[in-house]
């Protein structure tokens, strides 16, 4: 049948994903329930993985964590326009999962397009209301662009969601160190090693100032 059906993938943690993981109605065969694509995709055989999951595409074009996969397969091939639009259909149905938006950010800066890249983890940043990931990820993004304003803001949102944490704070040393104010970089990489003494990025980037980690 050409009628659309509902295919599931409910897998957690690090896991050898196969097709027997899927969850199928009757009508639907899944001829090699021991294909592995995950373990293609870890031998680097993407375009079998590509393959594999085709078939299951036409039948779960609608289950996210099916376009999931395949979009991560084809990141693996290089072909990064084919996987933002599998991620794209994805982040318009589960418009609320940061993650989503995060591997879309990836594909669309893989592709080139650094601006919808950005715009994708914004949207990554406002769905993660617990989470510092995609904000951490932005505001490297950010860095990389030269965007320092921008990338200093997303790092206080970090500090602020997470004040006894010394990521935020490392991250503002380092953004504050590429803009030349060597104070404000030494303050924040202090209030990094001040909240964890361990925490050896922050004693890297001081001793990189010629600062004392104390």
């Amino acid at each position: 049948s050409d009628e659309p059906v509902t295919v599931r993938l409910d897998v957690q943690g690090p896991a050898e994903v196969s097709a027997a993981d899927l969850t199928v109605p009757s009508e639907v065969e899944v001829l090699n329930p021991e294909l592995h694509v995950a373990t293609l995709m870890r031998t680097g055989n993407a375009k079998a993985a590509i393959a594999a999951l085709t078939p299951l595409l036409k039948h779960a074009s609608d289950e996210p964590a099916v376009l999931a996969l395949a979009a991560e397969a084809h990141m693996q091939a290089r072909e990064f326009s084919k996987a933002t639009a599998l991620l794209e259909h994805a982040a318009q149905l589960r418009a609320d999962d940061p993650r989503t938006f995060m591997r879309l950010a990836a594909a669309r800066i893989a592709a080139g397009d650094s601006r919808n890249g950005l715009l994708a983890l914004e949207r990554a940043v406002d769905s993660d209301k617990e989470g510092i990931g995609a904000q951490f990820i932005l505001a490297n993004a950010l860095l990389s662009q030269r965007d320092f304003g921008k990338a200093l803001a997303v790092g206080q949102q970090i500090q602020a969601r997470q004040p006894q944490s010394p990521i935020g704070f490392n991250l503002a040393g380092a953004i504050q160190a590429r803009q030349g104010d060597v104070a404000a970089a030494r303050a924040s990489f202090e209030q990094a090693t001040k909240r964890d003494p361990g925490y050896w990025p922050a004693t890297n980037n001081l001793s990189r100032l010629g600062l004392p980690a104390g």
